[in-house]
């Protein structure tokens, strides 16, 4: 959950800099502005003489109002006469015009609905108070905006929505209101932060902010509130780059200790996101120092959470201790249930875990206002009130995972059924309203919703292992096995599935999506004064987009929670799905253990790796895979402690497999974790003695064909797709030998160093001549009859590859160009196109191809990087051959490293040879990495190993 504002102090200190304009009274100027510059206290005398003055005339209604203004700045200044002043005010109020909601009486109430704010009440009277003001002045906005900030810090998303839908109808009958118009797209910023699409964060906070450069609407405390936005949007999407740059952007452009504090705490923020530890309780501290140099301690007690939270992510249990009670006593009772949670992981970390269950049962009283049973045995239910659902989440998927620790040491069944009960209730809290995405934003992947979703099912799936074992039910191992099915990809298999909405609504969809995702693009790229322009134009398409859901929402009432049914495969659906001699292995890594589901057409098995610690098994991997990509693995050194950690992979992952694996040949991966960019077929089988040559090396590869997939749900479903067998091809290379120059909007973004330095040198691409000879081998290998598009040299363009895409149907789509892998903003990962310089049109993203109508049943992607991409926890790889498949593509063969063009092509004709031999896809992939380990000088799996196969 976002890192939460004191709502009080926020409240208040968002009205603090409001530049006047037009007021009703010299009054009303006055105060507005002590709110302005914070001196409640100067503006405290004038307003007890206004009191005197009009206490001696006749009664007036501006009495009403000076009362009013009085409790106001009382309260602000923590002087509890205030209640006196407001009753004052409300009587007169009532006896006057038997309206205690009178315009005259709206400060009075505002003060009342602060001091109720973390209640039902306090928002309740904000709105009442409200709709009491017929003048839609500076006034009115600037409680309005006050109340759009309790609506998001309340999770209150339904009525947020209302008031969005009512502030767009004023504006629309109201042109003369212009000048706040960046109020509605603060609201808006705040919607999409609630339902967790920071694409529209980001979207809506740039346009708030630059509708208002003359700040009239969103004075400086609220500018500062979307920009704290802004930088969480990207810092949830793991374009952490962008968030640090604004943050130390706010830091060099003031000297003010409050604004310098909330800098340096969004920045430790986005460095304990990254994660980046130190730097995190770096910036915290800093954070600290400068708030409490500022007297203005009410967001202290959101820092010093920060600060614990990162200390017991750093191992500093007794620090984080020790942040957390001080953190106590600043946070108001009403947001105490983030620090019980935290309390529950200190003492989780220390092994308590009878006492961590009781602290996130005081969390979970605290937050649900409507349920205050304290034994832990006692759930919530879906209807309940939360005052904060985001959080209720947390704690819930916190309290489950303790049932079932304390469950699973003591063998307590009735413990792990009630954690699995809380798990349940985890899920249904996490998606309720917030599940409308529409399967191409990286918001899906990264919202802090799908992430606890994804770790109550990573707990359900090995509940249901840990009952299996206890009783050997086999209902308990089809539960075990669907949750993680539910669990692995699922933004992919929603995208995939077939709609069961009409079809003409699907397509409007799609073509909804497809004008956000190019709008999108065309921002990142802009440069200058083009940028405003084409803000202009995304901030359109979102508003198409936001319309298109509503409309799901109002007419497909019962598809708008999931755009498809999702037919999710269990073991013997898996199972009818492989051909003799196939093994399914479905690895689940969770931090307690690592298991393999492993499935034949007619066995099934549940296998314990010999997996401690997790942690260790990632670091192997890593270090592992670079060796594999390094051009010195010639070197004694390095072969020595490549073919150890090869075979000791090879040991944790497939050996205790070998019984099952006896008698097959082909084996289907589906990875968990840190194994998605690990190529099985590099393992060692068994110990290597030195010194030996690379083809005498037990290779996995000698003895089985090797295909990945992300679940068996999306195995299944793209196996229903159309199958093309007529041999056609669309070939696009372009090769690069003029040398245009890359632009300079591709320079500028931040791809791997890697791609960089070797796809452009002294700002062009780099000539790629051996895909030409690629790609005219590979044509001839087919039959001369076979209908074949060959888009080599200049006639290799970005425009000309889309249409011939979206024309026809292919057997074979084959790339073979430069890759760039944008590992901070994955969507703009590219493949680069031939254009004349400084074209913007030089690379073909992600985010094109995923909209593409691609009907082919394999594409080759024979570019270095094509299978590197962002690792989205249970999603896997975010790269191009998940682009592909999600564009209609059946097969993908990709890379997950930079390559040498001649090697690379070497291995593509021999593939293709094999092809037109009669083997299929896999086996004839196998044949050519043979051929390439079977050859000295191609031997060093850098040059074959780097080559996959996504599908079968």
């Amino acid at each position: 959950m976002w890192k939460k504002y004191y709502i009080l102090s926020l409240m208040l200190s968002c009205c603090f800099l409001v530049k006047a304009q037009v007021t009703e009274t010299d009054a009303e100027a006055a105060l507005i502005n002590a709110i302005k510059t914070t001196t409640f206290e100067s503006f405290l005398p004038q307003a007890r003489q206004q009191i005197i003055a009009y206490e001696k005339q006749p009664f007036c209604e501006e009495l009403i109002m000076a009362y009013g203004r009085l409790a106001f700045t009382l309260y602000n200044l923590k002087d509890s006469t205030w209640a006196n002043y407001t009753e004052k005010a409300t009587a007169l109020a009532n006896t006057h015009f038997n309206d205690e909601f009178h315009p005259s009486n709206i400060w009075a109430n505002w003060a009342k609905a602060f001091f109720l704010i973390d209640t039902e009440e306090g928002p309740k009277l904000m709105k009442k108070a409200l709709e009491g003001l017929t003048d839609k002045n500076e006034r009115y906005f600037l409680l309005k905006t006050s109340y759009l900030i309790t609506l998001t810090e309340g999770f209150r998303r339904e009525e947020l929505a209302i008031q969005i839908t009512e502030l767009t109808t004023l504006f629309d009958i109201r042109p003369d209101l212009e000048a706040f118009k960046a109020v509605l797209f603060f609201g808006k910023t705040n919607l999409a932060l609630l339902e967790e699409n920071y694409e529209q964060v980001i979207a809506y906070a740039n346009q708030a902010l630059a509708m208002d450069e003359k700040r009239i609407a969103l004075w400086e405390d609220i500018r500062r509130i979307v920009m704290t936005r802004l930088i969480y949007a990207y810092g949830q999407l793991g374009q952490f780059e962008q968030a640090k740059a604004l943050c130390f952007k706010s830091i060099d452009n003031t000297t003010d200790s409050y604004t310098l504090g909330q800098a340096y705490l969004s920045l430790s923020s986005v460095y304990d996101l990254e994660p980046n530890l130190e730097r995190a309780i770096y910036y915290a501290e800093r954070a600290i120092v400068e708030i409490k140099k500022s007297g203005e301690v009410g967001n202290l007690g959101v820092t010093l959470y920060n600060l614990a939270t990162s200390k017991l992510r750093y191992d500093d249990i007794k620090g984080a201790k020790e942040n957390m009670q001080e953190a106590f006593k600043y946070l108001r009772p009403s947001f105490h249930f983030a620090l019980y949670n935290l309390e529950g992981r200190i003492l989780a970390a220390e092994n308590n875990y009878p006492a961590a269950l009781v602290a996130a049962q005081k969390a979970l009283v605290n937050v649900c206002t409507s349920f205050d049973l304290e034994s832990p045995e006692m759930n919530p239910t879906l209807f309940d009130i939360y005052t904060n659902r985001g959080w209720a989440v947390h704690i819930l998927y916190r309290k489950a995972f303790y049932q079932a620790t304390l469950g699973r040491q003591s063998g307590n069944v009735v413990l792990m059924q009630q954690a699995q009960q809380t798990s349940s209730l985890t899920k249904a809290l996490a998606t309720d309203g917030l599940s409308d995405l529409r399967g191409f934003e990286l918001s899906q992947y990264f919202s802090i919703s799908n992430r606890f979703v994804n770790s109550a099912l990573e707990l359900e799936t090995q509940l249901f292992l840990d009952f299996y074992h206890l009783n050997t039910n086999r209902s308990s191992l089809q539960n075990a096995f669907l949750a993680l099915e539910k669990k692995k990809a699922a933004g992919l298999v929603k995208s995939i599935a077939q709609p069961t909405l009409p079809d003409d609504f699907t397509q409007r969809l799609h073509t909804v999506q497809q004008k956000l995702v190019q709008a999108q693009q065309a921002v990142d790229r802009a440069e200058g004064d083009s940028i405003s322009h084409y803000q202009e134009e995304l901030l359109q398409r979102n508003e198409e987009m936001t319309g298109i859901v509503e409309e799901l929402r109002k007419n497909y009432p019962l598809q708008s929670d999931y755009y498809y049914a999702i037919p999710y495969v269990n073991i013997d659906q898996a199972k009818s799905l492989l051909s003799e001699g196939m093994v399914l292995v479905n690895y689940f890594m969770s931090q307690e253990k690592t298991y393999a589901f492993v499935l034949t057409r007619s066995s099934e098995d549940i296998i314990s790796l010999p997996v401690d610690n997790l942690k260790e098994l990632t670091e192997k991997v890593d270090r592992y895979l670079s060796l594999l990509k390094s051009p010195f693995l010639y070197q004694y050194a390095q072969q020595k402690e490549f073919t150890v950690l090869g075979n000791e992979l090879y040991e944790a992952l497939l050996a205790p497999l070998a019984s099952n694996l006896k008698g097959n040949k082909k084996l289907l991966i589906i990875p968990d974790n840190g194994l998605s960019d690990l190529p099985f077929e590099s393992l060692l089988s068994s110990p290597v003695e030195l010194p030996i040559s690379f083809d005498a090396m037990p290779f996995l590869l000698k003895d089985y064909e090797v295909s990945y997939h992300y679940s068996a749900t999306a195995y299944s479903l793209v196996r229903k797709r159309e199958h093309i067998d007529n041999q056609s091809l669309l070939a696009f290379a372009p090769v690069f030998n003029d040398q245009p120059k890359a632009s300079s909007a591709t320079r500028s973004l931040p791809f791997a160093q890697d791609s960089l330095m070797r796809s452009i040198f002294e700002d062009a691409f780099v000539p790629l001549p051996a895909t030409r000879e690629e790609v005219k081998k590979v044509s001839a290998t087919l039959p001369t009859n076979a209908h074949k598009v060959l888009l080599l040299d200049k006639a290799a363009t970005k425009t000309a590859i889309l249409s011939a895409i979206s024309a026809e149907p292919f057997q074979y789509i084959h790339i073979a160009t430069h890759g760039f892998a944008n590992l901070e903003d994955v969507l703009h990962s590219g493949l680069a196109c031939n254009v004349s310089n400084d074209s913007p049109d030089d690379l073909l993203f992600i985010s094109e191809v995923q909209f593409s109508p691609v009907r082919a049943d394999l594409v080759v992607l024979s570019s270095c990087d094509s299978g590197v991409g962002k690792i989205a926890g249970s999603e896997g790889m975010l790269s191009f051959n998940r682009a592909f498949i999600y564009a209609g593509a059946n097969n993908v063969i990709s890379t997950l490293w930079r390559i040498n063009d001649r090697y690379s092509s070497e291995l593509m004709i021999h593939f293709y040879s094999f092809l037109a031999k009669g083997d299929d896809y896999g086996a004839a992939l196998r044949k050519a990495k043979l051929q390439l380990l079977s050859d000295a000088n191609t031997s060093i799996p850098r040059n074959w190993a780097p080559f996959i196969l996504m599908g079968e």
